[in-house]
Order: structure tokens, then sequence, then C-alpha cells
């Protein structure tokens, strides 16, 4: 039984190791030896994918949160306001110098969006509007202050004008804004 097994599995099939002759390339010629193809300037967009639209509007890279001991100073440290739908931790340039740390130039935000929320692409979607929204109102928050919104469930399913009054208001509770005196309520 054995030397049966041995003779089926020593057969092989045979494959020549030479490569076929070359032959003449069967691709239509570059897009510059004919007018009006693909890529001449003289034609309209031909169909198929085009380049990509970028958003140029994004929060800069100065104005976010990264680091995970900013988010854990911020969270711990700082004050909070509760809405709805959303929860604003901050802390501002006077707080960060009374605990002995270095003061940031500009105004920073970072974003929580737990699994609570939604799927991935719910809470990708709560995420691009919280930094929408942030994003326009960065000129009016003092500047030094560091924030953190955390989206809570009810978020999901909110539209962008409810989330921005909910930030409006968790800002002015806070008193953030660039004319208010920076005490807590």
């Amino acid at each position: 039984m054995a030397s049966q097994y041995q003779e089926t599995h020593r057969e092989q099939a045979y494959f020549p190791a030479e490569q076929p002759p070359p032959v003449a390339d069967p691709r239509v010629p570059a897009a510059h030896a004919h007018p009006c193809r693909a890529g001449d300037p003289r034609c309209s967009p031909g169909q198929g994918p085009q380049a990509p639209v970028r958003l140029t509007c994004v929060l800069p890279a100065a104005a976010r949160l990264t680091g995970s001991d900013d988010f854990r100073l911020v969270t711990r440290k700082g004050r909070r306001v509760g809405r709805p739908r959303l929860v604003v931790h901050a802390i501002t340039a006077e707080e960060l110098a009374r605990l002995g740390m270095a003061e940031p130039g500009d105004t920073r935000v970072g974003f929580v969006v737990s699994k609570a929320v939604g799927n991935s692409v719910v809470r990708h979607r709560v995420t691009r509007r919280l930094r929408h929204l942030l994003r326009d109102r960065l000129g009016t928050v003092r500047p030094g202050c560091t924030l953190v919104v955390r989206a809570l469930p009810p978020a999901a399913e909110a539209a962008s004008a409810e989330l921005g009054k909910d930030i409006d208001s968790a800002l002015r509770r806070l008193r953030l804004a660039i004319g208010d005196d920076g005490g807590a309520q």
C-alpha cells in the first residue's frame, strides 16, 4: 500500500521552463500619438475615473489634538459641559500654566467618538461633522484653549445644525469665547 502511494505522488506534470519568443506589443499606441485621445488638452475629458476632488477646508494641523497624554490631561484636569448629543471637555492656557504645563499657542481640538455611537461609517460621519463645525468656530475660542469633544450615541441621528447648537451652548457655558471673562459657570 505504501509503494502504491509513493508511485502516484511521484508522477508530476511536465512544464517547459523555456519562455515563449517575444511578440509585437498588442497594446494601443500612447495617448500622445493621436490627437483628440485621452490626455490631449483639446479634447473633453474621457470616461472612467477622474482625479479626486479634495476638500481643502480641513482642520489645520496646528489645531489638532493627537496625543493620548493630551486627551488624558484635558479630560481629567479640564472642565466639562454635557449636552444632549455631546460632552465638551476644555482646559485653558491659564489652567495649563497653573498645572505647570507648557502653554500651547493655538486652540487645539480633539474628538472622541466611541463604538456606542454606531458602526465605523456612522462614527466617521459624526467625526467629520464635528470637525467641520469646530473648524468654523476656532476663531471664536480664546487662544491657548484645548478642547476634547466626546460624541454621545444621539449624535448619530443628529443633524449638523443640532450638533452646532450643542457646541455653541457648551462653549458659552464654558465661557471660552474671545470676549468672555473665562470663569466657569
